[in-house]
């Protein structure tokens, strides 16, 4: 049995290249992703009087990018001197991949099970504000989130059993899982192809946070069974290699901040 899954996707929400949007209520800026798959291959080998063998391949990739933004534009606040009146610019991932695999031979002379599985997510979540200006008033605070909290499970197994005469039964599993992150928060300035600063960014409100956070999980299940009824031989093996990378980064630069509380600028993972 031979399964294969492949997802590539992206979601984006963003503000680009407004002049000036006055607002009275709260602006949220928002893209999230809530993706789940699960991927299951099995194969069976049976034989009454022969060998049976059994194997399964299942191979599931799953590629997302995420991102929020505020480029080259002006957002204001124009209500009454009262209550909280936020600006937010958030993207998230919460992918979850779920894959399992399994392979069993039963037979009279020999049986053989393998089972190989490989599993990858790989995420770039970013959220931003780039050559704007967000001015609240001071009613209001302004954050900046990028948060990547993707899930991933794998289970890799292979059993082989020798029935009555079998002199021999193996079984192996493989499983490599792979989770690879980039996560950005940022207030940075609009540049020209010279990379010279052509609009810094500008931030008035009751606080500012900036905050990058990967916090993913991974878990890994691999195993193989061999039982002979009769015979000498019984062989199980299995291999796991598991993979995490990331990158994760929050900054502000050239950018003029003027609030009245906290600035928090912070990188998790």
């Amino acid at each position: 049995a031979v399964a294969v899954n492949v997802s590539s996707s992206k979601f984006e929400a963003g503000i680009r290249q407004v002049t000036e949007l006055l607002y009275t209520g709260r602006v949220d800026v928002s893209a999230e992703s809530t993706q789940v798959a699960v991927g299951f291959a099995g194969a069976l080998g049976a034989a009454r009087d022969g060998t049976g063998a059994g194997g399964s391949v299942s191979v599931n990739v799953m590629s997302n990018r995420i991102e929020s933004y505020l480029v080259n534009s002006k957002i204001v606040y124009n209500g009454a001197a009262s209550g909280s009146h936020d600006v937010t610019v958030r993207a998230q991932d919460k992918t979850t991949l779920v894959a399992v695999t399994g392979a069993a031979g039963v037979g009279k002379k020999a049986g053989v099970g393998i089972a190989v599985s490989y599993n990858e997510i790989g995420n770039a979540v970013m959220a931003g504000i780039q050559g704007s200006t967000v001015d609240t008033g001071g009613h209001g605070a302004v954050k900046v989130s990028a948060k990547d909290t993707s899930s991933l499970g794998g289970g890799a197994v292979g059993v082989g059993v020798g029935m009555g005469e079998a002199k021999f039964a193996g079984a192996g599993s493989v499983q490599v899982n792979r989770v690879g992150s980039a996560v950005a928060a940022y207030v940075l300035p609009s540049r020209d192809g010279n990379g010279a600063v052509t609009a810094r960014s500008r931030i008035d409100a009751s606080s500012l946070t900036v905050e990058a956070i990967e916090n993913n999980t991974l878990v890994a299940v691999t195993g193989g069974v061999a039982v002979t009824a009769g015979g000498s031989v019984a062989v199980g093996a299995s291999v796991s290699v598991n993979e995490f990378s990331s990158r994760t980064s929050a900054l502000i630069e050239y950018a003029d901040v003027d609030v009245s509380g906290k600035v928090d600028v912070s990188a998790h993972s």
